[in-house]
């Protein structure tokens, strides 16, 4: 995490000195202005997650859920919120970028939203079996589960 955030700030940094300081956009006359407003908010919203971890409390206190809620939801939206201002990145005519490129996330979003489906169907598939519910066919399509 650390990381991150400390790529994510100087990125945000490199970025203001290039473009000499902070500029208003006009988000009405062309989408792709909203882009610096998202990298703002992706920024804001690692750095708070950074410093939500620094509070957090111990694994048994009857606060952890609410602290594990709070972190995760900072985490995913910033991650989410990234790709969504890389998406609209890709396509600013300073980008330089060939129109190709936008393929390139695209294909790591389509990854990435399997990879979610999947792991939350494990995670649950993991939940059911430690509260004794155990899936006895082997087959995806017609699992039978069992209650003690």
């Amino acid at each position: 995490m650390v990381l991150v955030v400390t790529l994510t700030v100087t990125a945000v940094i490199a970025i203001a000195a290039d473009v000499k300081g902070l500029s208003q956009t006009n988000i009405t006359k062309d989408y792709r202005n909203i882009h610096p407003i998202l990298g703002i908010a992706v920024t804001c919203f690692c750095v708070t997650n950074a410093l939500i971890s620094v509070f957090r409390c111990p694994p048994d206190d009857r606060y952890r859920v609410v602290f594990n809620g709070v972190h995760r939801l900072f985490g995913i939206s910033s991650h989410y919120l990234s790709i969504v201002t890389i998406m609209v990145g890709t396509q600013m005519d300073r980008s330089t970028l060939p129109p190709e490129a936008g393929a390139v996330v695209y294909t790591h979003t389509a990854v990435l939203v399997l990879f979610e489906v999947v792991h939350n169907y494990l995670r649950c598939r993991q939940d059911l079996q430690d509260k004794g519910q155990i899936i006895l066919a082997s087959s995806l399509d017609n699992p039978i589960i069992s209650g003690n």
